[in-house]
């Protein structure tokens, strides 16, 4: 691949992905502010927002096999539409069972989306630039979901407004993909490791990773839900929910670079000190806006990148051309985790009040701490490839460089007519 045809390969792909980021980061926040609007209460509230991470773990099951029967093109076009359809019908059903329900589709659609998209940064990047275009991935991905949530402020008396905006974004992010010629992966298979063969690899960075799911589904799926029950105003819940995307944009660079150069275990005791500690001052000060609003972004700004460092730990103790399917297995339990944190945080909240939403935060960073403690006082990290090495199971989408080989080229179901 030509370096013009590389460079513009990626130039599409993070247009797309911004588009995906910015109407997934108006419509989770626009769910849980609606949901307190129309007090269906906390265990509801909570109920809806666990279908979006449900819709993760069957989205990262199904969308790789339905990449192999009808190739990139058309499951991208496929899901976009349903992911477009699931916003307008939020609109119309506004009734929780029916949120969960369409909540688990737009997961599903929104999963495979940003799956395609990573699989086609990689193909287009090399070994020398691929880091740089990952991190300007990420900062793409949360620079736009922090974006999003200026979008609750767009007048809708109506009640459809945001969800047809949200609607359109996601349709106009199928345009360049379906249209311009980029190049496509190709689809191989490659021998994966069990989930048990990666949590004897490393404990600490599968549990800091469950928690990272339990903390960022809880912070965006309830974020704008416990602004409203607290009483803040929709233009600060929208800079409230904004800010900790934002900050991440500034810390994730800094923070791997550290992490590169000291103990990833420390790293990860460090931040999940700092985190646990601006949830607790959230949840335990009274009468304050701004520093609620502050320490819900130091938290955010600070929880949000531990789970890059665990896979950059994980990483470290296991052969690389395993890594591909370790990571399909860590993303299954960050999914679950996703799954759980909505439902337990929402129902404490019911039962305890809004600042049961800070003090769970807080207590699960607190847990990584003390995991990262005990992990680095038996000692000094080690490779463990012994425990990889033979390992295999089914198959995962590997991205690979697009070549003259018959067998790394693009599938003909991915030409366009």
């Amino acid at each position: 691949m030509s370096s013009r045809t590389q460079t513009f390969s990626i130039a599409i792909l993070l247009f797309c992905i911004a588009l995906l980021a910015l109407a997934t980061g108006l419509q989770g926040s626009l769910v849980g502010l609606l949901a307190s609007q129309a007090e269906f209460g906390g265990v509801a509230i909570g109920y809806i927002a666990t279908g979006y991470p449900v819709g993760i773990l069957l989205g990262a099951w199904l969308v790789p096999r339905m990449i192999e029967e009808v190739g990139y093109i058309r499951v991208f076009a496929g899901l976009a539409s349903l992911a477009s359809s699931s916003a307008l019908l939020l609109a119309i059903f506004v009734e929780p069972t029916w949120w969960f329900i369409l909540r688990v589709l737009t997961g599903i659609s929104t999963t495979g989306l940003y799956i395609i998209c990573e699989a086609w940064l990689n193909a287009s990047t090399s070994n020398r630039t691929r880091g740089r275009v990952m991190a300007l991935y990420l900062v793409v991905t949360y620079s736009m979901m922090g974006a999003g949530q200026f979008l609750l402020n767009v007048d809708d008396s109506s009640g459809y407004v945001r969800f047809l905006l949200a609607s359109v974004i996601l349709s106009l992010a199928l345009v360049p993909i379906t249209l311009l010629r980029i190049e496509v992966p190709a689809v191989t298979r490659t021998p994966p490791v069990s989930l048990a063969v990666v949590f004897r690899a490393s404990p600490l960075a599968t549990y800091a990773i469950f928690v990272n799911g339990l903390a960022q589904s809880a912070l965006f799926g309830l974020g704008s839900a416990y602004g409203v029950i607290k009483g803040i105003p929709v233009w600060w819940i929208s800079v409230m929910i904004a800010l900790p995307t934002l900050g991440v944009t500034i810390v994730q660079y800094p923070l791997g670079m550290l992490a590169d150069k000291v103990d990833r275990r420390l790293v990860l005791l460090t931040v999940s000190l700092f985190a646990a500690l601006a949830a607790f001052l959230a949840a335990t000060q009274q009468g304050s806006l701004l520093i609620t609003i502050m320490m819900f972004a130091a938290f955010g700004t600070l929880a949000i990148p531990t789970r890059s460092v665990a896979l950059a730990h994980i990483n470290d103790q296991m052969e690389s051309r395993q890594m591909l399917s370790a990571s399909s297995r860590l993303f299954v339990i960050y999914g679950f985790g996703s799954s759980l944190g909505p439902l337990l945080v929402g129902t404490l909240m019911q039962s305890s009040g809004p600042d049961a939403f800070m003090y769970f935060q807080a207590a699960i960073f607190f847990s990584v701490l003390l995991v990262s403690a005990f992990r680095m006082a038996l000692g000094p990290a080690r490779r463990r490839s012994s425990q990889v090495k033979n390992a295999i199971a089914s198959w995962h989408i590997v991205p690979t460089q697009v070549s003259k080989s018959p067998q790394k080229t693009s599938s003909p179901k991915d030409s366009l007519p």
